[in-house]
Formats: C-alpha cells, sequence, structure tokens
C-alpha cells in the first residue's frame, strides 16, 4: 500500500533511508528488520522532518507507517491548534 497523505510519505522516506529497504505503509517497523537503534535513528530524523520532539517510544506503540503518521499528524494539528488565536 502506498502512502495516501503527506504525512505517511514523509514517515515513509524516512524509514526506506533507516531501512535501506521499501515496505508498504501497513508494515510494522520491527517485523520488517526494524530495531531499538534504527528506531532510535528513524525518530530523531523524523523529529528533524517534523521539527517536534517525539520520545523514541512512539515507534513502539505506533509501528506502523500508517498508525505514526496519524499519530504524527494529530499532534502537529493539536500545536498548531494551540498557537492559534481564538476567532
Amino acid at each position: 500500500m502506498q502512502p495516501s497523505n503527506d504525512f505517511e510519505a514523509m514517515v515513509k522516506e524516512v524509514w526506506v533511508v533507516v531501512l535501506q529497504m521499501e515496505m508498504s505503509t501497513q508494515s510494522s517497523f520491527f517485523t520488517i528488520g526494524g530495531d531499538s537503534l534504527r528506531a532510535i535513528k528513524a525518530v530523531v530524523r523524523l523529529n528533524q522532518a517534523f521539527e517536534l520532539q517525539l520520545p523514541v517510544n512512539v515507534i513502539f506503540k505506533y509501528p506502523t507507517i500508517i498508525s505514526l503518521a496519524k499519530y504524527i499528524e494529530n499532534t502537529v494539528l493539536s500545536l498548531l491548534a494551540e498557537i492559534e488565536p481564538d476567532s
């Protein structure tokens, strides 16, 4: 399955770099060869890409591209809502 939005595309791009392979957006990070060291590398890259401070354990809680991208999207939208002035 291919990415359905920009968040999924960016997460997949990071995973491809870290794991050095192609994968489906439904693949589990740890099932396709990810380990704790690669998880750290992936989260560091995701934090840089999205300008966030995600904890490393986020990849354990959301181990697929789809689930992690949705979590990141919700986090970004929540942060944006906090800084928008009240209408």
